[in-house]
């Protein structure tokens, strides 16, 4: 996939949907995702994910900051407009910051080299194109189970 089609996802068209595959798990329906934020958001906020998941998305973050120039400018725009529109199905500040800032590494990532993004950042990329936020992995990438929102 390249950066301009990244950009065309249909954000969070189906958020909170029913996950019918073995290797994808739905977190929960939208009521019970905005009742968990607005009920208990440190347990929504807790992690659910093995630590490579943590680590693999450092990681990126992290060859993500490195990038610099023009183009951060304007990816940060535009990933401020999938943060609207995440905000407006679920506002939790805490929930869009994070997707954005994910929304930015992607991106950044996709704009800086060829094979730049491996396996597991396009396995997210691919459920971002369902319309639906990758929330964790159990398991060890890629024999495990995506948690999708």
């Amino acid at each position: 996939m390249t950066l301009e089609e990244f950009k065309q996802i249909d954000w969070f068209f189906d958020l909170c949907g029913v996950t019918e595959s073995r290797d994808e798990q739905s977190f929960g329906s939208h009521e019970a995702l905005t009742s968990m934020l607005n009920d208990d958001p440190d347990s929504f906020f807790e992690p659910v994910y093995a630590s490579p998941y943590e680590a693999w998305c450092v990681k990126d973050h992290e060859a993500a900051e490195e990038i610099v120039g023009a183009v951060k400018d304007d990816i940060e725009d535009w990933a401020e407009e999938v943060y609207l529109t995440l905000f407006e199905r679920v506002p939790s500040a805490e929930l869009c910051a994070l997707v954005y800032d994910e929304v930015v590494t992607i991106a950044s990532l996709m704009s800086a080299k060829e094979g730049a993004v491996g396996a597991f950042l396009e396995s997210k990329i691919a459920i971002y194109s369902k319309g639906r936020i990758p929330w964790g992995y159990k398991g060890i990438f890629p024999d495990g189970v995506w948690i999708l929102i």
